[in-house]
């Protein structure tokens, strides 16, 4: 069991974090017109995913994963 692809979407999920304490980077005010956006981009292709995963279209190696999965779709996925 490798943490590798779980680090790497937590690392990617961070760097944004960090340059919102910037505020020449990023105003903290337009986070709301951020955030609604990509729930839905993310719900739309989790669901993608999901439908994916399960016809076996696509797969995920387990040795890349921690082994926790919701609807045949790994954590990880979901946080990429």
């Amino acid at each position: 069991m490798s943490y590798t692809f779980l680090l790497l979407s937590l690392f990617l999920f961070l760097i944004p974090i960090f340059l919102a304490l910037d505020q020449k980077v990023f105003a903290i005010e337009n986070i709301r017109s951020l955030a609604v956006p990509s729930l839905v981009v993310t719900v739309i292709y989790s669901e993608i995913g999901v439908f994916l995963t399960s016809f076996k279209v696509c797969a995920f190696n387990p040795q890349y994963l921690i082994g926790f999965s919701y609807r045949h779709l790994p954590l990880e996925a979901y946080l990429f």
